[in-house]
């Protein structure tokens, strides 16, 4: 019998003003359903992934499936400045099925940048 085993997730919450990136479309749901868009944008990048991945702008986290399902990463940095797309990515993190570490900002990539896993930052 195969376990899943979840990942370990790490989500802060930087006190950013996230006022300022509100976002009240549903583009991001609506693209959750464009898979072969997904694929193809993965397949450019693919030669380039290493290791340690961020993905900035996750929205509720679909491409970020796609990327732990097909690549083998070490890590993976969540950036979304959306306090209403960081509150369902943060959830949808948690039950993705993968061996690398997961961390997930509600902020922009200049403020998680200086606090990754990389910098210590302290697991909540």
């Amino acid at each position: 019998m195969n376990r899943i085993q979840l990942p370990k997730v790490v989500s802060a919450d930087l006190n950013f003003a996230n006022e300022k990136c509100g976002y009240a479309g549903r583009e991001l749901e609506a693209m959750d359903d464009a898979r072969n868009y997904h694929r193809w944008i993965l397949r450019i990048f693919e030669p380039f992934l290493g290791a340690h991945l961020v993905e900035v702008g996750a929205g509720v986290g679909s491409f970020s499936k796609l990327i732990l399902n097909r690549h083998d990463c070490q890590s993976l940095c969540l950036v979304e400045p959306s306090r209403t797309q960081y509150e369902q990515l943060a959830i949808y993190a948690r039950s993705l099925a993968t061996r690398a570490r997961l961390e997930v900002y509600n902020t922009t990539f200049a403020e998680a940048a200086p606090k990754s896993k990389r910098n210590k930052l302290p697991i909540r």
